[in-house]
């Protein structure tokens, strides 16, 4: 709530404090965690130069710390996807300083090594859930009051992997030039947005998923296609 609010500061103060108790069960800490680091990549996106930088570097740490700290830790799926996407957001970050600056080929070059990393990353992520998900099996009431993941959570975080891939391939068919890259970029991520958005489907990511179909229809110069996609959202 302090976050929507843009309280950043006094979010993270409060997560900070909360994250300090010795006797935090597992699944709070990694839920403040998770908060913390999704607190301080958005007060990132309201800043610049040094202090951006290191709010960046703060979102992606306070993860990989809690990572190196329980390697064994039960919600590990779920922080290793935070990671990922602070990379993706970073990147997302540095394509609209692209679009603002497109004569600044040094943020272009930084956008791009970025996104590129993050679709690694997340792709990486995104097959490790699934593989997480074939092997899950029932959960005890032990393991239950741990935090650990079921196969329905396993299959939610795996459907935001593939949300987050999706994206990033749009930021970079975004910033590249015309040409067989971009086309494949887009490609990409259209497959993904499909996958994302069956039909009579009207959750946020299956909603956003078609608006983001009609603008790689658009992109791609297919005004009909876009046209017809926009349509039917409207309808819906």
């Amino acid at each position: 709530g302090l976050r929507e609010r843009r309280l950043f500061s006094i979010a993270e103060g409060y997560a900070l404090r909360r994250l300090k108790e010795p006797a935090l069960p597992a699944i709070t800490r990694s839920e403040l965690t998770i908060e913390l680091s999704r607190t301080l990549a958005e007060h990132a996106t309201y800043r610049t130069g040094q202090e951006q930088e290191e709010l960046w570097r703060q979102a992606r740490g306070v993860i990989e710390d809690l990572l190196r700290a329980s390697p064994d830790n039960p919600r590990a799926d779920q922080l290793e996807l935070q990671a990922a996407i602070i990379l993706a957001l970073r990147g997302a970050s540095l394509r609209w300083r692209v679009e603002l600056a497109p004569e600044d080929s040094r943020i272009h070059d930084q956008a791009l090594l970025q996104l590129q990393s993050a679709v690694t990353r997340l792709l990486e992520v995104e097959s490790r859930l699934h593989d997480r998900i074939k092997s899950v099996h029932a959960l005890t009431p032990a393991e239950q009051a741990e935090g650990a993941l079921n196969r329905a959570e396993l299959r939610e975080l795996a459907r935001q992997a593939t949300y987050r891939v999706a994206v990033a391939y749009l930021d970079l068919g975004r910033i590249l030039p015309e040409g067989p890259n971009r086309t494949a970029a887009f490609h990409e991520a259209n497959e993904r947005f499909v996958q994302l958005s069956p039909p009579r489907s009207s959750d946020e990511i299956s909603l956003t998923s078609r608006l983001y179909r009609a603008e790689i229809a658009r992109r791609q110069s297919d005004p009909a296609a876009a046209t017809a996609l926009l349509d039917a959202l409207e309808r819906d």
